[in-house]
């Protein structure tokens, strides 16, 4: 036995004093029986002053609980009491000689009746007292004598680890639970070290002691305390143990322990810690029953539920740990607390831990031995199963068979379905493209809404498809209050409001921003056929069925004017530009336009020389001019005075119906839709017909926007183009720099169509009684976006993610080679477009490229000196004059390590970053030449004999000669992947070439000029070719068809210096064209929204 250890046999007892002299007690032995019976009684029943001195103690310290008194117990005076247990109560003291506080723990009556608890009182101080450890409650002082008995600790102003677990709702998180165990694992060891046996680990004998080091989730120190106390049952938490019984708490107790074996050793220990560190991690402990036997038999027999199952968010090594600390083997579990805590620092530390996993193997035995009837059932089941997989085996061959038969014909027939979907969607794709340069936009709907919805089919949507789907979900804003067709619909002047009339008889306005309907007014003569405000906003004309035209109010509605104008339905009214005169047309038995005074509705004068029904007036914009069409197939105009007097035009008269008209905002055009081919432009004082905006469709609507931007015309089967104009050229929409716009705006014919005051807006209404408002900008987003200055030739490349670099160069420096102007340097951003730096080159820049990290600007020139630039801030780090030549080309590698100088006579190669020159890397004569991504390949397009070399880059040999091409290659480029290299000549014609073998996988042709540029999209299913007649197409890798031609052939443009560049999330394809036009192709363009 170790110096200090506890004798389990030694006992305290009182001392008994001698029998005095003389006393009859003398004449009895001391070996006699009658004085080993007096001996046993004096012990039993102590002598009434030791009696009474203890009572009157414990009756002090009932009174200071009370709250009645003071009490001091030797330099101890006792502030209030702060637990108490079966055995003891424990106060917080202060400790008047040392000036600390300390926790006193005093024995209760009946411990201090019982020599046994007494031991047991006063062995915890002797087992404490040589105890030195961090996270174990010190023992400061102890006394026992007749009427003094305590123990003086540490005191620890925290909860117990038992009481702040109550307090919480969630587990404790599995770091904080790991050191914390890890933490108590090595106090315990130290105390087994010492020969001591905690025997009664769990988290009330834990106590936490405040720190500022601590975590912000548990700023708490844990400390051991409560060594060998043993306490009596209390129903209202757990089982205790009562004297002479078992010592723990079954809950936290061992196998081994309960069953009272002798060979209760550090293993224990490594069980309670184990079921600790279970509660921390679930906030249950692994057994529950309520019933001491029930909970007996469990901890001795039953299997835990893993830690796991509990918490399925903890890591199985953690789950290991715990597991291994509860086997109800001591051999299988930790054999001392000090490798528990090891293993908790090393997972701690994400090393591996000598803990086994739980298997499935493993898992399945666990499960069952909880599970005793269920793991029967499952047996029963496995053995049935196995019992009829046995009988089924021998006939499996012919099953097997056939089976391999039927798989191999679903997956040749999901293999021929995926190529047929393939096919349809490549084929309707370029049916798409085809209609919507045809101006086919009801087509392009069908064919884009057919794709749309089919199954499946969403893993072939690409650039192409979400470009075209732009064009038709295009964002507009839709009022759908009218009972049928809507005949009119008009902005106001201010452009506050929006007026609408048709089928139903019901005039409505609305707030032009917010769609919120401000009048509904029926009026009682029938159809509305035409609408018009007066210049001021306050009023408007209504145009009824009932021949009438009523003036009314805008904002109570009330009529103030009403005038019988025909016999007829009236069939359009508009307003003179003062305001002076309504004008209005009818279906009269002789049609005829007449003129009115607009303040009393008298009649001015008459218009006559229709011949059939007039269904649109034009008045222009200062007054001057009037013009109708009419069922008679004429348009007609004529000049106006302030009087209301007219003078008549020469009628232009064709075979074809006119349906609508309008006057361009300078006064000098008149345009009319009509029932064939489109809408035609007329001068307001000739009759040479100019072609304008073709249709599929009779056209039922034309209108000019007051800015003289835009015009617009729209047709029977829901379509709507929208042309630029430029004032200065004649007619004005030739040459106005940008593409007509055409989409299907509605679903059915369209009857009337107009813009906002501002020119910002065009509203659309159709015979379904819809109206919908579109914005004009988020219709130009839906095309080609012009993109730049657009001042001078430009190329770009990629510099990360999110920007890009442009180089401008001047027009004469290309042509000559000689220019006053220099380059000009841009930074761009991908998202919104936007300038974002600019610098002046010096010189004539020819040619850029960047470094794969993005950090570096290669600028060759026409003089065939390079410079290196910092994207950072455009500034110059490095140049270098060695290049006798105009420089072509400048290419680096994928890993950033060459750079390859391209010149007419021959390629020159560098170490980067040091631009040492690189040796035994080819320098001949070439057109074109392409770097892998990966930095490994390289590939020239020989001059003159128009073969393709491939190289390896890190063995700098040649690996493949390809067969000549048709023309000159002037351009490749290789996959995302670096597999495939893809070249396009001057033959008209794309080859792509597997890297690897130099094997021709595909050959494609179909442009009408020779290849500029070819651009892989970063999904590496799709390329980009750029002629040189500016034509631009999608192809398809996985079906060898052209997808979509993204751009038309212009045969003016036969250029070979045009370039493509694709952002690197795919979205925007960028095209620059010489001399100086640059375009943006976006197929992220906003969807449809409907309010």
């Amino acid at each position: 036995m170790h110096d200090g250890d506890i004798d389990p046999k030694a006992s305290i007892s009182r001392s008994s004093p001698s029998p005095p002299s003389g006393n009859p007690s003398e004449q009895i032995g001391a070996g006699s029986s009658l004085f080993e019976t007096l001996q046993l009684l004096d012990e039993a029943f102590p002598r009434r002053s030791e009696m009474a001195d203890n009572t009157s103690l414990h009756n002090a310290l009932a009174i200071f609980d009370a709250g009645e008194g003071a009490f001091r117990l030797g330099r101890f005076t006792l502030l209030h009491r702060v637990g108490e247990g079966a055995f003891s109560s424990v106060y917080l003291a202060q400790d008047e000689l040392l000036r600390r506080r300390v926790a006193l723990k005093i024995p209760k009556p009946h411990v201090l009746l019982s020599d046994a608890l007494l031991n047991r009182f006063l062995g915890e101080a002797q087992a404490v007292s040589r105890l030195h450890h961090p996270h174990i409650v010190p023992i400061l002082d102890a006394k026992a004598d007749g009427l003094e008995y305590f123990i003086a600790r540490e005191y620890c102003d925290g909860p117990s680890l038992r009481e702040w677990l109550n307090g919480r709702k969630t587990p404790m998180d599995p770091g904080t639970a790991t050191r914390i165990v890890a933490q108590l694992a090595d106090a315990v060891h130290h105390a087994n070290q010492q020969g001591i046996l905690h025997r009664d680990i769990k988290p009330s004998n834990i106590l936490l002691q405040s720190s500022e080091q601590a975590d912000d989730t548990f700023p708490y120190v844990v400390q051991l305390s409560d060594f060998g106390l043993a306490k009596v049952f209390d129903a209202q938490t757990e089982f205790e143990t009562a004297v002479g019984s078992m010592l723990g708490t079954p809950r936290y107790m061992a196998p081994e322990q309960l069953r009272g074996s002798k060979d209760v050793g550090p293993p224990a220990e490594v069980y309670s810690l184990g079921v600790t560190l279970y509660e921390l991690l679930t906030l249950t402990v692994p057994f529950q029953s309520t019933g001491q036997a029930e909970l007996i038999s469990e901890v001795m027999n039953a299997v835990p539920a893993s830690v796991r199952h509990r918490n399925p968010a903890l890591p199985r090594d953690l789950e290991a740990i715990t597991m291994r600390c509860l086997e109800k083997s001591p051999e299988s579990r930790y054999p001392n607390p000090k490798e528990l805590a090891e293993d908790l620092k090393r997972y701690e530390n994400a090393e591996p831990i000598r803990a086994r996993r739980l298997g499935p193997g493993r898992r399945t035995w666990l499960w069952a031995k909880r599970n005793p009837p269920q793991a029967a059932l499952v047996t029963t089941i496995v053995l049935a199963s196995m019992l009829v997989y046995a009988i089924l085996i021998s006939r499996d061959a012919r099953v097997r068979s056939l089976n391999a038969s039927l798989s191999q014909s679903l997956a040749q027939s999901e293999e021929n379905l995926r190529v047929t979907q393939q096919l349809a969607y490549a084929s309707d794709m370029r049916l798409a493209g085809q209609a919507a340069a045809g101006g086919d936009m009801r087509q392009l709907r069908l064919l884009v809404d057919r794709n749309r919805v089919r199954p499946g089919a969403d893993h072939l949507h690409g650039f192409e498809y979400h470009f075209l789907k732009g064009m038709v979900d295009i964002r507009h804003r839709e009022l759908h209050d009218n009972a049928g067709a809507v005949a009119c619909v008009r902005y106001s002047p201010d452009g506050r409001r929006v007026a609408s009339g048709g089928d139903d008889g019901v005039l409505r306005i609305y707030d032009a921003q917010t769609l919120q309907q401000r009048l509904n007014q029926p009026l009682p003569f029938g159809r509305l056929n035409g609408l018009a405000f007066t210049p001021q906003g306050d009023r408007i004309a209504v145009a009824t069925g009932g021949g009438v035209v009523s003036v009314c109010d805008v904002e109570t509605g009330n009529e103030a004017v009403r005038i019988t104008a025909h016999n007829g339905p009236a069939t359009d009214v508009v307003f003179s530009a003062d305001g002076k005169w309504i004008i209005s047309s009818g279906d009269d038995a002789d049609p005829v336009i007449r003129v009115w005074d607009a303040a009393t509705g008298d009649r001015v004068s008459e218009i006559e020389g229709n011949e059939k029904r007039i269904d649109c007036l034009a008045v222009s914009k200062s007054g001057r001019f009037l013009a109708s069409v009419g069922r008679d197939r004429s348009l007609r105009r004529w000049d106006l005075d302030a009087a209301g007097a007219y003078n008549a035009h020469p009628v232009i008269q064709r075979f074809y119906r006119f349906t609508s008209v309008s006057f361009s905002p300078d006064e000098r055009w008149v345009i009319a839709g009509s029932l064939t081919q489109g809408a035609f432009g007329f001068p307001v004082d000739g009759q040479d017909e100019l072609f304008v905006s073709p249709h599929l469709d009779a056209v039922e609507a034309v209108d000019f926007s007051d800015d003289g931007q835009w015009g617009a015309d729209a047709d029977r089967a829901g379509t709507v183009r929208l042309w630029p104009i430029r004032p200065s050229t004649s007619p004005p929409w030739k040459d106005a720099g940008r593409d007509p716009i055409g989409w299907c705006a509605h679903e059915e014919k369209i009857t009337s169509l107009g813009f906002s005051p501002d020119g910002k807006v065009v509203v659309t209404a159709s015979v379904a009684g819809r109206i919908r408002l579109w914005n004009i900008a988020d219709l130009t987003s839906t095309r080609a976006i012009p993109f730049g200055h657009r001042t001078a030739f430009t190329s770009g490349a990629p510099i990360d993610e999110k920007t890009f670099v442009t180089v401008e160069v001047p027009h004469d420096a290309i042509v000559t080679n000689g220019s006053s102007d220099r380059s000009m340097f841009r930074v761009w951003d991908y998202a919104s477009l936007k300038e974002k730096q600019l610098r002046a080159a010096d010189g004539h820049v020819s040619a850029i490229a960047t470094s794969p990290d993005g950090r570096d600007l290669w600028a060759g020139s026409h003089s065939g000196s390079i410079r290196n630039l910092s994207t950072a801030d455009l500034s110059e780090q490095f140049r270098f004059d060695g290049i006798n030549a105009p420089i072509e080309a400048l290419k680096i590698s994928g890993d950033g390590q060459l750079l390859c100088v391209h010149t007419d006579q021959r390629l020159d190669w560098f170490q980067l970053p040091s631009f040492d020159p690189a040796a035994r890397l080819p320098t001949r004569r070439c057109n074109a030449i392409a770097l892998s991504g990966d930095g490994r390949w390289l590939a020239i397009a020989t001059k003159p004999e128009d073969t393709i070399e491939i190289w390896d880059l890190k063995r700098r040999s040649l690996t493949h000669t390809l067969p000549r091409s048709r023309g000159p290659v002037k351009s490749m480029r290789f996959s995302p992947d670096d597999t495939i290299l893809a070249a396009g000549d001057d033959g008209r014609q794309i080859r792509l070439w597997d890297v690897e073998t130099g094997a021709l996988m595909s050959e494609w042709s179909g442009d009408s000029s020779g290849l500029n540029d070819l651009q892989f999209h970063p999904d590496g299913q799709r390329l980009f070719s750029l002629a040189i007649n500016g034509a631009i197409r999608i192809w398809h890798l996985s079906t060898n068809r052209q997808l979509l031609q993204l751009r038309q052939a212009s045969p003016n443009e036969m250029v070979a210096r045009n370039s493509l560049l694709i952002s690197p999330d795919g979205s925007k394809a960028f095209v620059w064209l010489f001399p100086n036009d640059a375009f943006v192709y976006d197929s992220k363009q906003t969807s449809t929204t409907r309010n």
